[in-house]
């Protein structure tokens, strides 16, 4: 079977220092991709919580969408960095039927978005408000 290098970036992470690459064979699903990829990054989130995300950034010099990756947390993958969304059955080589070109990112990591619920009290004088 053929096997594909992909570079991959977690959303919020520096691109020069924590970029890191998967390789997986091509007749793969991205659902396995995401396993791998998982594997890597050594989170307590699931595998099937990540989003994966097919990009084209070139690490060879600093543009936009590199500032754009690293330093937004709630970057718009789709818009602002060209992002195609990559569901779980497809197939790998659908994607990338080749080898794409080296010192790229061709996989954006979307964490899932956590949220917390919060409870305060604001006072003015003798009146309060809960939140």
């Amino acid at each position: 079977m053929s096997t594909i290098t992909l570079s991959c970036l977690v959303v919020g992470e520096n691109p020069y220092e924590n970029a890191f690459e998967v390789d997986i064979e091509i007749n793969k699903s991205i659902s396995k991709l995401r396993d791998a990829i998982k594997e890597k990054i050594d989170d307590n989130v699931k595998a099937k919580d990540i989003k994966l995300w097919k990009v084209d950034i070139s690490l060879e010099k600093e543009n936009k969408k590199l500032e754009l990756v690293n330093t937004k947390i709630n970057v718009n993958i789709k818009e602002e960095l060209g992002g195609v969304e990559l569901l779980p059955l497809s197939k790998i080589n659908k994607h990338f039927p080749s080898q794409p070109a080296d010192e790229h990112i061709h996989i954006i990591v979307q964490r899932p978005v956590k949220t917390k619920e919060v409870h305060c009290t604001a006072t003015y004088g003798r009146k309060s408000a809960n939140f």
